[in-house]
Order: structure tokens, then sequence, then C-alpha cells
């Protein structure tokens, strides 16, 4: 889809939608078909080239290697020495819910694991050494919180949909349009049909109806089936 396309489509939801008392987020919500969800799976990171108009917060676990460092680019910190002061299920639970990502030491993870654990990995926050969130104390820490403070995470969960927030109300369109080209590109890569595993895509605002950035017709569905 082109980038022209998805501007218009931007500028035509700010048209339709009433003006709020906040700034609205900006949501790319893409509805999947031929999705098998018991036996495919799709997660995964995409790093976008424009911020998405908040700040993703990033939490870290560290030795005494990384204190410095980490302490400079990170929102927070939880040192090796203080993780026995979060055995506390609800402690965890409040940490959770005020950060965005979660990255950890390599020589730690046995103990974020075992400490954790039980609350990040249901949320799906656990730090991830697929998507470069599990670091040795010799990596370059500021790429790897650069990288996530453009991330998005593409994840389907007990439905067969992706609700993604790509940006806020006073965006730039361009950016924002950027945005969602770079993810829809990802997900034709990702997909195991490519682009045949997408019924639709549409954009939102947070109290906004939805408009359609894109569909297949019915004639393109059939077509697809013969």
């Amino acid at each position: 889809m082109e980038k022209s396309q998805i501007i218009t489509k931007i500028s035509e939801l700010k048209a339709s939608s009433k003006k709020r008392n906040f700034n609205q987020t900006l949501d790319l919500i893409v509805n999947l078909k031929d999705f098998n969800l018991k036996t495919e799976k799709l997660e995964t990171y995409v790093q976008l080239p424009y911020d998405l108009g908040k700040k993703i917060k990033i939490c870290a676990f560290v030795d005494s290697e990384l204190i410095t460092s980490a302490r400079e680019k990170c929102d927070k910190i939880i040192t090796k020495d203080e993780f026995s002061e979060w055995k506390n299920p609800k402690l965890v639970s409040k940490l959770a819910k005020e950060y965005d990502i979660f990255i950890s030491q390599a020589n730690l993870m046995k103990d974020v694991a075992m400490i954790f654990g039980r609350v990040l990995g249901p949320l799906g926050k656990m730090p991830n050494p697929k998507f470069g969130a599990v670091i040795l104390p010799k990596d370059n820490l500021k790429q790897t919180v650069e990288k996530f403070r453009k991330s998005v995470k593409l994840v389907v969960g007990k439905e067969a949909i992706l609700k993604i927030p790509i940006g806020k109300e006073n965006s730039s369109e361009e950016h924002v349009a950027e945005n969602i080209r770079i993810i829809i590109e990802t997900l034709e890569h990702t997909l195991s049909k490519g682009k045949h595993n997408i019924k639709n895509i549409l954009i939102k605002f947070t109290m906004s109806n939805p408009i359609i950035l894109f569909a297949h017709s019915k004639k393109e569905e059939a077509e697809e089936k013969e």
C-alpha cells in the first residue's frame, strides 16, 4: 500500500472524528484470515522509523557491569542486590503495568525468571533473547534501548487480530503513515500466507469509529479460494 494512500485515510479519520479533550492514540487494527490459532503463532517486534507519540518506558535488570549505563539510558533499573525486595507478586504486577519493555543482563536471567517470571511471563513482558532484550555486559546498551524506544510488538493472542498503537492524534501524518507501511510490510513477510492472511486493515482513534485502510474485495477472496 502506498504511503500517500495511507496519509489520505489518516486525513479522512481526522476529519470524521469528534475532537476530544485529550490527545487520542491512533491504533492500527489488522484482522487476519486463514490463520490457525492452534498451530500458528505470531510474536515479534518491529523497529519503526518514527516514535509512537509517547515515551516507551524501559526497565532493566542489571548487575554491577551495566548499572551506570543502564541508569543513564533506562527509566528504571533493578540490580541483582535488589531482587530480594521483589518477592511480592503485587509489587511485580504494579511494575509490569508501569513499564512497557523489560531487558535483562544475560547472567541474571535465571533469577529474573524465578522472581519476576510468574507475573511478566503471562503478560508477554519477560526479557526475550530472540528480540534482543537479553544483553551481555559488553553489549551496547544505548543501541538496545534506542531500538526498543521505537519498536512495537506484533502479537496474535486468543483472536486472529492485531491492535497496534502507532501514533497520536497530533502525530505527523507522514510519520504515522510510514510506521503503518513498515508494519504492513513486516506482516506480509512474516505471516505464513503473506498478504493473503490479511482480511482487512482499519485505523481508529481511542474514541472514534474505525475507517477501512485496506480490505480484500469479494472477488479477490473468491479468486484466492479457487
